[in-house]
């Protein structure tokens, strides 16, 4: 139980050990795999909470759809699509904008 905890830099809890044993083809109790835990003081990590870096402000109107989902243009540069996204990395976060001209087909 201890070497499973360890292999997996102690992120697992008892849910992930209990299944990595079983994977083992050890049968265990969740039950007493969490007493030993308990025992051992051995704890997983707890993964911190989503929050969100933005706050919508209720009070203002949404912003209407012009072209009412329709992401087709006879030309380039009539209708513009983007996306933005925010990555968490190793020296903090990122912010991913992608634009482009005609959306792709599975749209």
């Amino acid at each position: 139980m201890a070497e499973v905890h360890a292999e997996h830099r102690g992120t697992y809890g008892r849910p992930r050990i209990v299944a990595a044993l079983h994977r083992r083809g050890r049968r265990v109790n969740h039950e007493r795999v969490e007493r030993i835990m308990r025992e051992h003081r051995i704890a997983g990590i707890t993964r911190r909470r989503r929050r969100s870096l933005t706050r919508q402000d209720e009070t203002v109107a949404p912003v209407p759809d012009l072209i009412g989902r329709d992401f087709t243009a006879e030309a380039p540069g009539e209708r513009l699509v983007g996306d933005i996204t925010y990555l968490s990395t190793q020296e903090g976060w990122l912010h991913l904008l992608v634009t482009w001209n005609h959306a792709p087909e599975w749209i």
